[in-house]
């Protein structure tokens, strides 16, 4: 069934892929393989990019506290093809949850 102008009325159903990275491996001797990330995200041809990054980061290109990641694989990506960079992260993350009374302490070690 077809709308006014042949058009379809129902609309086409959006892909959304999230993709975890474990940027704590990064620094370590023996890093994964970035060029791995990028061919991935390459492939999967994303209209949006959205970054665990500030707002006012992305404003002020200010990069240097980000994962390599994103540094190094994601962000020149998205200035190579037409994907949008969103940035997703408050400008003022919450606090860190911690446990209250014994809890706490026995967590704290």
């Amino acid at each position: 069934m077809t709308g006014p102008s042949g058009v379809n009325p129902t609309p086409e159903k959006s892909r959304v892929a999230v993709l975890g990275t474990l940027a704590e491996f990064h620094r370590e001797p023996i890093p994964f393989d970035l060029a791995a990330l990028v061919r991935l995200v390459d492939d999967l041809d994303p209209d949006f990019l959205c970054l665990e990054m500030s707002p006012q980061q992305w404003q002020q290109q200010d990069f240097s506290d980000l994962p390599p990641e994103f540094g190094e694989a994601l962000l020149p990506l998205a200035y190579q093809t037409d994907m949008v960079v969103v940035p997703i992260a408050e400008t003022d993350p919450p606090a860190e949850p911690a446990a209250a009374g014994w809890r706490g302490r026995f967590i704290e070690g």
